[in-house]
């Protein structure tokens, strides 16, 4: 007993005209196909150029996004599914991830997030998103330092400070691209606003990291 399911011949009526008109939908049936799979090796190429150029830091988490929605529009448009798994064939972010990293991004013209708030009302404005190194500055009464330090959980690191006691009226948060990043940039913040005023800081507030790295090639600037 043979378990191959039958191939269908090529449906016929027996009707010349009827018959010719079938040939010829199942050779644009056979051509859709063909384009179909010409399109998808393209996309794929396209993918992978994506891909390379963020790896280059030729495109950061908006241009990622913009791509992953190019890619979104194409499939919708050719009634192809699957694209996002073809997507994460490559790419390991999906497009909810995406939008999570792109939120991260500063909002600021000068690349920077900044806040007149303490923790109370950090969520008023917008902050580094979990995920992004950043190098910041807690500031107190006339603009002195309280707290220098780096993280790449923001909004947790400034909850527990605010848990230790330490308060502070404004801040600035910078973007790293590495935690050996963060730290060398801490050092220069440190340069520029002076070591944190140590009597503004509870004595349970743990003491900011010191760093033995080399400085930064990205000099403060802000």
């Amino acid at each position: 007993m043979t378990t191959e399911v039958p191939v269908a011949a090529p449906w016929a009526s027996g009707v010349p005209a009827i018959d010719d008109a079938a040939a010829w939908v199942e050779q644009l049936r056979e051509e859709r196909a063909r384009i179909t799979a010409a399109m998808l090796e393209a996309e794929a190429e396209f993918i992978g150029r994506v891909a390379q150029a963020h790896r280059a830091g030729e495109l950061d988490w908006r241009g990622m996004l913009a791509a992953y929605e190019q890619v979104r529009a194409w499939s919708k448009a050719e009634g192809v599914t699957g694209h996002g798994r073809r997507w994460l064939a490559q790419i390991p972010y999906d497009r909810q991830n995406l939008t999570r990293l792109v939120e991260t991004l500063p909002v600021r013209e000068d690349g920077t997030w900044r806040g007149d708030t303490g923790f109370d009302r950090l969520h008023n404005g917008k902050y580094p998103g979990r995920g992004a190194e950043v190098a910041f500055v807690l500031f107190g009464n006339g603009g002195a330092p309280v707290f220098i330090g780096y993280t790449h959980q923001f909004f947790r690191r400034l909850q527990t400070l605010d848990r230790d006691g330490l308060t502070w009226e404004s801040w600035l948060a910078l973007p790293c691209t590495s935690r050996r990043d963060s730290v060398d940039l801490r050092r220069q913040l440190v340069a520029r606003y002076g070591e944190p005023n140590i009597a503004a800081r509870p004595a349970t507030a743990p003491a900011p990291t010191t760093s033995t790295n080399p400085a930064s090639t990205n000099p403060v600037s802000w």
